[in-house]
C-alpha cells in the first residue's frame, strides 16, 4: 500500500496544468477518440496526448513558427508602447513609422520638390547679351 502512495506522490509531483483554448480541447479530444479507437492494449488521455504532442513540437519548433506565433498574438498598445520606449532610448524613429504617426493624426509630410526636367531637345535662352 505504501509503495502506491509513493508512486501516486510522485506522478503528482511530475504534472504540470495548463489551460488551453476550447479549440485546442476539442482538437486533442478528437485525437485521443481516433487512437483509442481500435487500440486494444492500452488507453490514452487528453493529457497524454497533449503531453506528446507539446514535446514533439517543441523540438521542430523554427523561427518562423515564433514569428507566426508572435504574429498572432501582438497587441498594439503593447506595439506603440515598444516603439515609444525605442524612441525614447535612441531619439530614433523610422521614417515610416512617422509618416504612419502623422497620416493617423491627418498630417502629411510635405513632399519634396521634383526638378523641372526640359522639354524637348533644346534650351531656351532668354540672356540679352549681344542685343543692341
Amino acid at each position: 500500500m505504501e509503495e502506491k502512495e509513493i508512486k501516486a506522490e510522485d506522478k503528482e509531483e511530475s504534472i504540470i496544468k495548463i489551460t488551453i483554448t476550447r479549440d485546442a480541447e476539442i482538437a486533442v479530444a478528437e485525437v485521443v477518440r481516433r487512437i483509442n479507437s481500435g487500440f486494444e492494449s492500452g488507453r490514452v488521455n487528453r493529457q497524454d496526448v497533449a503531453s506528446f504532442l507539446l514535446l514533439r513540437s517543441c523540438k521542430d519548433f523554427s523561427d518562423a513558427d515564433m514569428d507566426l506565433i508572435r504574429n498572432q498574438f501582438t497587441n498594439n498598445a503593447t506595439l506603440l508602447e515598444a516603439a515609444l520606449k525605442r524612441y525614447k532610448e535612441t531619439g530614433y524613429i523610422s521614417e515610416a513609422l512617422r509618416e504612419a504617426l502623422l497620416g493617423q493624426i491627418g498630417l502629411s509630410i510635405a513632399s519634396k520638390k521634383s526638378k523641372k526636367s526640359l522639354r524637348g531637345n533644346c534650351i531656351n535662352d532668354t540672356s540679352n547679351e549681344g542685343i543692341v
